[in-house]
């Protein structure tokens, strides 16, 4: 049974909560995660290279938020609170199902901006990003 205004916890990223509900929606679209080794590559003449492996890179993560004044958001708010948590290189745990994502913090890479919808005013009304995370190890184990 539904309660009108029930919001859905999908998940949470610091100030970002991931959720949905009858009078707004904040999630997100297209979530991929890669993984990657670290290999050098050793250059031996007149033969192929010799590989190493170095080691296990950081992740990566990337997804797109959808902002619309008509799901109950201000798209210049939360985009803007995502640059500032981009640009001042805040590390979180993201949270999605109640667990976290691997075993560190994460750190918001980039954000690309595309304003989808403005008003008469200028006032955006709906707006896309796409967020870019790195793993974000703090502390190197010997």
């Amino acid at each position: 049974m539904s309660q009108v205004g029930f919001s859905t916890p999908i998940g949470s990223f610091g100030k970002i909560a991931f959720s949905a509900s009858s009078h707004k929606i904040e999630t997100f679209d297209n979530y991929q995660r890669d993984t990657k080794a670290r290999i050098g590559s050793h250059e031996i003449m007149s033969q192929k290279p010799v590989l190493e492996y170095l080691g296990a890179d950081t992740d990566t993560i990337s997804f797109t938020m959808f902002f619309s004044r008509f799901w109950g958001v201000s798209p210049e708010e939360e985009v803007d609170k995502i640059r500032a948590m981009c640009s001042q290189g805040e590390a979180h745990f993201l949270i999605l199902n109640n667990s976290p994502v691997g075993e560190n913090k994460w750190i918001i890479e980039s954000v690309g901006e595309s304003v989808k919808k403005w008003d008469n005013n200028g006032i955006v009304l709906v707006a896309t990003i796409n967020v870019s995370l790195r793993e974000y190890v703090e502390e190197v184990l010997t």
